[in-house]
């Protein structure tokens, strides 16, 4: 198959992500996790974090079981409430909520009741950082494969920041 030893090459270079530092080994003979993260992987790892705290920040404030998680039609809101900037699907090329959680599924899923949709996290509140970023890299390393492979829609395409007034 044309190019099978390339990939070959390929997985052998990149190392395994689970044995993987968050800023590779001491002597240098792994890259840090981090290494081949692009703009949108950068974006991702934040948003994984940043709504993973948000969804546990939110659950603990507002003290009522109810609550799964933040009420999904309001995440913006919260999102500015506790990190006093917006946030939007748009910005991650998705149309809603829902597809934003199918870009970081293994941290964030949508739990329902009475009719109404929270944004909660699958993690620990205590999660390691580094397994976010493991998270990350793991799916770019999936979505590289998939656009080895021909699968254009694989690809990320986030639009260009746009600095908030």
């Amino acid at each position: 198959r044309p190019g099978g030893g390339d990939e070959a090459k390929l997985h052998e270079e990149l190392p395994d992500v689970s044995s993987t530092e968050l800023h590779g080994s001491e002597d240098g003979a792994s890259p840090p996790i981090y290494a081949s993260f692009q703009r949108e992987d950068w974006a991702l790892l934040a948003a994984r974090v940043e709504l993973h705290l948000l969804a546990h920040a939110f659950v603990e404030d507002v003290e009522d079981s109810m609550y799964l998680g933040v009420p999904v039609d309001h995440v913006d809101h919260y999102f500015r409430v506790y990190f006093k900037t917006g946030f939007s699907a748009q910005a991650f090329a998705c149309k809603d909520m829902k597809s934003v959680v199918e870009l970081m599924a293994d941290t964030l899923n949508i739990l329902s009741s009475d009719h109404l949709s929270f944004l909660s996290s699958r993690c620990e509140k205590e999660q390691d950082f580094l397994n976010f970023a493991r998270a990350v890299e793991e799916d770019r390393r999936d979505r590289m494969r998939r656009i080895e492979a021909g699968d254009e829609s694989a690809r990320l395409k986030f639009p260009a920041a746009v600095p908030e007034e």
